[in-house]
């Protein structure tokens, strides 16, 4: 989970309030059944993974065990009728790929530092959805490794060392990659809700993306030459634009962040929106830092019988966490979707209504 950038029953991100509430349900199930079980058929550590989304119970390739939230009453049977051999696979893959010193991780780490030596970035990444298919991240490193020498000739050949992205540079391999754009003309039964699969996306903040299932490593190559001097440019002032949002923040109540998926819908503009955004901000710093603090000083007044007694010495720094996006939407934990195209009287408004 530390790999995914996950922290185990951190609902910190949930997407609403219904989430959390089923998440909650959830886990107060597994802990009955626990109380219940450990007696009698005690497992050793296995990772267990609760889908909103899937529609059964699974054991999934990486040996994590799936549970749906939507089969929540067969969680018990599922799980006891699991025959042993499978227990004893999901419990060998934990300890090789994610507790204690993880042989097979440590392992792969040193396998994508080689490969980011070979393509002389900083970083190589390999993502593929939680319980998802693995089989093809082994099939990815076993022909990098392969084609190594020639790899590395053509990265001499073609002058795509940087010493920037030698620093900074990172490259990301998922399984499937579709397009951050609808595309009304691709049926919407397909895996990505209707979107088209592309080959790879150079996302605004310098960072290149491929996809596994349709490039082979010489495109990848010439991704990387075709484009190198502007994955600098575009990281150099995703950096610029992140420092000045940073600065901003020292000097009212929030930590910002950016979301995600905005960020591969903006993919060229997103360095302009950003700067919009720090602008906006930077111009209005001390009005919206006054009016932040009210709202924080306001909202958390209780009687003096529900008041909790804090020592002198010990200041309370309150701050908020601002999601930079394109739309407004407050999560169950009180972190804030903003959108890059806000002026003052606008975050007022909605923050007014939404306390």
């Amino acid at each position: 989970m530390t790999e995914r950038g996950l922290r185990p029953f951190d609902l910190r991100m949930a997407g609403s309030h219904s989430s959390v509430e089923r998440f909650v349900v959830a886990f107060e199930r597994i802990e009955r059944m626990y109380e219940v079980h450990r007696g009698r058929a005690f497992r050793p550590s296995v990772c267990i993974v609760l889908s909103l989304k899937s529609l059964d119970n699974f054991v999934a390739p990486d040996g994590s065990i799936v549970l749906s939230v939507q089969r929540m009453p067969s969680w018990e049977e599922f799980l006891l009728s699991l025959p042993q051999p499978v227990w004893q696979e999901c419990v060998q893959k934990h300890k090789e790929w994610r507790v204690g010193c993880a042989p097979k991780l440590q392992e792969r780490k040193r396998q994508l530092t080689r490969v980011a030596d070979m393509f002389h970035v900083h970083r190589v990444t390999m993502e593929s959805p939680i319980a998802g298919s693995t089989q093809w991240q082994d099939d990815l490193i076993a022909r990098f490794m392969k084609e190594e020498t020639t790899i590395r000739r053509a990265v001499a050949k073609y002058s795509l060392k940087s010493d920037l992205l030698k620093k900074r540079g990172e490259i990301r391999i998922v399984e499937h990659l579709y397009s951050a754009l609808p595309d009304s003309t691709m049926p919407t039964t397909t895996a990505a809700g209707g979107r088209k699969e592309i080959g790879f996306r150079i996302g605004g903040d310098g960072r290149v993306t491929f996809n596994h299932s349709i490039m082979n490593t010489g495109q990848m190559l010439r991704v990387l030459k075709d484009n190198l001097k502007r994955m600098e440019t575009f990281q150099r002032q995703h950096d610029s634009a992140i420092m000045a949002l940073e600065h901003v923040s020292r000097h009212i109540p929030v930590d910002f962040s950016v979301d995600t998926e905005w960020k591969n819908r903006a993919e060229g503009n997103l360095v302009l929106h950003l700067e919009r955004f720090a602008r906006t901000i930077k111009q209005n710093e001390a009005q919206l830092g006054a009016f932040l603090r009210s709202i924080m000083d306001g909202g958390v007044r209780t009687s003096s019988a529900d008041r909790v007694v804090v020592p002198a010495n010990m200041p309370v720094k309150r701050r908020m966490v601002w999601v930079v996006s394109d739309r407004f939407d407050t999560l169950p934990s009180g972190v804030v979707f903003i959108p890059f195209d806000v002026d003052f009287d606008s975050i007022k408004r909605l923050l007014l209504t939404r306390q």
